[in-house]
């Protein structure tokens, strides 16, 4: 059995690899990942855009974090099951 920490560095790193490592590492300061866990499962989400990072204030701030999934030029998302650590790409 997986700790939610240890499930969600797996489908953290799943959805990066998923994307391409080198395109999230060349545009890390615009990029964001999330995730939760719910009926043993744990889901995760890696967002980015390859253009350059805008300035941000502390409202355009917000509003990346909160932003939908559907605002990122690259995402992927999984489900890591707590059990036996498989993944599920949604």
């Amino acid at each position: 059995m997986l700790s939610i920490q240890e499930a969600k560095i797996i489908g953290i790193n799943a959805c990066i690899d998923k994307i391409g490592r080198r395109l999230c590492e060349q545009y890390a300061s615009n990029s964001t990942s999330a995730y939760g866990e719910s009926n043993g499962k744990v889901s995760c989400f890696v967002g980015i855009n390859d253009e350059p990072a805008p300035d941000f204030d502390i409202t355009s701030v917000n509003e990346l974090i909160l932003s939908e999934p559907n605002d990122w030029k690259y995402s992927a998302e999984c489900l890591v099951n707590l059990e036996d650590g498989k993944i599920e790409f949604i």
